[in-house]
C-alpha cells in the first residue's frame, strides 16, 4: 500500500445497513439510542473495504483507512436505517496527512455526489473548518487543544438546527438542511486520503433545549 502519510479521498459506498438499538446513553444534557459504533479494531462489515480501481481502502491498525486513486473527491457513506427529520447526533475522530494544507476532509451526511441534499463537515490542517450543504458554505476557525493526531469531529441535529462540534468545543449552528437521505461516513480531499479511529451515530431521544 502507498505511503500512508500524503494524500486522501472518498467514495459513495451504496451499502445498505440494518441496526437494532443497542443502547440508551446521557450525555451533555442529551439522552441517546445507539444505531452504530465502527471502531476497527477487527473487520467491519459495514464500511467499504477493498480497490476498484477509483478508491482504496482498508483496516488496518485499528483504523479505517480510506485513499483515492484518482484526481476526483468522494465518500465512504453507507446508507444508515434513521430518517434525516429525525434527531441525531454523528461522531467521527479522523485524520489526514500531516503535510497536506490544502485539502479538507471530515464528515459527510446524505448524498454528496449527487448534489441532491448533503452536509459536510470538514476541517483542514491550518485549523480552519468549513460546513458545507447544497445552499451554502461557512467557513471559519477553531482552535485545537489537543495533541491527538485524530480530530473529533461531531454533528448534533436537533429539531430543526445542526450543531456543529470540533473536539467537543462548538463552532457553529445553523438551522435544518435537507438532505438525500441518510447516507453518513468519512470524506477526504482531492487526490488524497483519511484514517478513521471511530465513528459512531445515535438516535436522540431527549435533549436539553437550552444545550
Amino acid at each position: 500500500m502507498k505511503n500512508k502519510l500524503l494524500l486522501l479521498i472518498s467514495a459513495l459506498i451504496f451499502n445498505s445497513c440494518e441496526y437494532k438499538p443497542q443502547k440508551q446513553k446521557k450525555e451533555q444534557n442529551i439522552i441517546t439510542e445507539e444505531l452504530h459504533f465502527s471502531h476497527f479494531n477487527d473487520f467491519d462489515s459495514v464500511y467499504w473495504v477493498g480497490n476498484d480501481g477509483n478508491y482504496y481502502s482498508e483496516i488496518d491498525d485499528g483504523a479505517y483507512y480510506f485513499e483515492t486513486l484518482d484526481t476526483t473527491y468522494g465518500m465512504s457513506a453507507p446508507e444508515f436505517n434513521i430518517e434525516i427529520d429525525e434527531d441525531f447526533s454523528v461522531e467521527i475522530a479522523i485524520t489526514g496527512p500531516t503535510v497536506d494544507t490544502v485539502n479538507y476532509f471530515g464528515l459527510t451526511i446524505g448524498k454528496l455526489l449527487g448534489k441532491d441534499g448533503f452536509v459536510e463537515f470538514l476541517i483542514r490542517n491550518t485549523d480552519e473548518y468549513l460546513i458545507s450543504s447544497n445552499t451554502q458554505q461557512i467557513k471559519g476557525r477553531f482552535k485545537n487543544k489537543t495533541k491527538s493526531l485524530y480530530k473529533k469531529l461531531k454533528i448534533n441535529k436537533l429539531k430543526h438546527t445542526w450543531h456543529f462540534y470540533i473536539n467537543d468545543e462548538k463552532v457553529y449552528s445553523y438551522d435544518f438542511a435537507e438532505t438525500d437521505g441518510f447516507r453518513c461516513g468519512p470524506l477526504t480531499g482531492y487526490s488524497s486520503m483519511v484514517w478513521v479511529d471511530y465513528i459512531k451515530i445515535n438516535r436522540v431521544l431527549y435533549f436539553d433545549p437550552e444545550i
